[in-house]
């Protein structure tokens, strides 16, 4: 997936400045202070007394504050990183507080993709025409040639192809070659 999570500043967690930091955390698990997020440079184990974290707005203090005001608090409990987005935390009833703020949507994960790799798949498009343009130059030239010549390469491929998973799978249920 190449969902980024974003920190309540919208600085995406793990690209530009917050490189170091690719994970986000929920500082507060109230389901009134879901958005109090903060990036993080790794899930925590619990047994921290201060956050490895990129501080933002909301949150302006990575140490360890519990509070009766979710807005006051930060806690830190232990998690484990969830497609490398994302720090949940293994409490059962910590996950159910925060089951509402990890829906995401299909629109919401396509828009930030298109965000993120709108260079990529521009700059593969052009490459693209420009492999289409020269191989329809080439054949122009010598179709002859060039649709034999892509024939064979399409029949060693297979043979090749062939061979590689052949080997694979023989090496899988432990029949060796000798």
């Amino acid at each position: 997936m190449l969902t980024s999570a974003y920190d309540p500043d919208h600085n995406a967690c793990g690209q530009g400045d917050l490189e170091d930091y690719p994970y986000i955390y929920f500082a507060s698990v109230d389901t009134d202070c879901l958005w109090r997020t903060v990036c993080v440079s790794e899930c925590p184990d619990g047994t921290e007394t201060e956050l490895a974290c990129s501080t933002n707005s909301v949150v302006t203090s990575c140490d360890l504050s519990i509070s009766t005001d979710c807005e006051e608090q930060t806690l830190i409990y232990e998690s484990t990183a969830y497609f490398d987005t994302v720090c949940i935390p293994t409490s059962a009833d910590y996950i159910e507080e925060l089951s509402e703020a990890l829906s995401f949507s299909d629109y919401e994960n396509y828009v930030s993709d298109l965000e993120n790799t709108w260079m990529i798949i521009c700059g593969s498009g052009f490459i693209a025409l420009v492999f289409a343009f020269l191989f329809l130059m080439l054949i122009r030239v010598s179709a002859w040639c060039v649709v034999w010549s892509f024939a064979l390469l399409i029949v060693a491929g297979f043979f090749f192809l062939g061979g590689y998973y052949l080997n694979d799978y023989l090496v899988s249920i432990g029949v060796s070659w000798d």
